[in-house]
C-alpha cells in the first residue's frame, strides 16, 4: 500500500535526474525504490530534500542497499527508537503509543491530515506490483 501510495503521489522520490523520465508503471517504480526504509535509516540525504526525486533524494539513490546497511538499519530500529508504529495499522499504533508513553487520544490522532489528490478510503489495487515486496 505504501509503494502504491507513493507512486500515485507524483512518483514520490523517483530519481528522475538519473532516468530522465518517470517510471513506466508501479512495478518499475517499486523495483527502483526498493530499500527506501533502509536508506532513510542509514544514509545522509543526498539531495536538497523535498522527496520528489528530482533532487537526488535518499530513497531515489541509485546505489543499492548493502547487507551492512540492513544490519545497521535493524540495529538503529532496535536501539534508537522508543516506539515504532505501522502506518498500515495506524489506529492501533496510535493507541499503543499512548499506552506506552502516556497521553490521551484525540479525534485528530485518527484523521487523515494530509489527504492527497488520489486519497481514498479503499485500498490500492496492487496486482501491478506482480507480488513485489520490499
Amino acid at each position: 500500500q505504501r509503494i502504491m501510495s507513493a507512486y500515485y503521489d507524483n512518483q514520490h522520490s523517483w530519481p528522475y535526474q538519473l532516468y530522465s523520465r518517470w517510471a513506466t508503471d508501479p512495478f518499475e517504480y517499486a523495483q527502483v525504490l526498493s530499500g527506501c526504509a533502509v536508506r532513510l535509516l542509514t544514509r545522509a540525504n543526498v539531495g536538497s530534500g523535498d522527496g520528489r526525486g528530482d533532487d537526488g533524494s535518499t530513497c531515489g539513490d541509485a546505489k543499492p542497499v548493502s547487507a551492512a546497511e540492513v544490519i545497521l538499519a535493524r540495529k538503529r530500529l532496535r536501539e534508537g527508537f522508543v516506539f515504532v508504529g505501522l502506518v498500515e495499522e495506524w489506529d492501533m499504533s496510535v493507541c499503543l503509543l499512548h499506552a506506552a508513553l502516556g497521553g490521551d487520544c484525540s479525534a485528530s490522532d485518527f484523521a487523515n491530515m494530509h489527504p492527497g489528490s488520489n486519497a481514498s478510503q479503499e485500498l490500492y489495487e496492487t496486482s501491478e506490483l506482480m507480488g513485489f515486496t520490499d
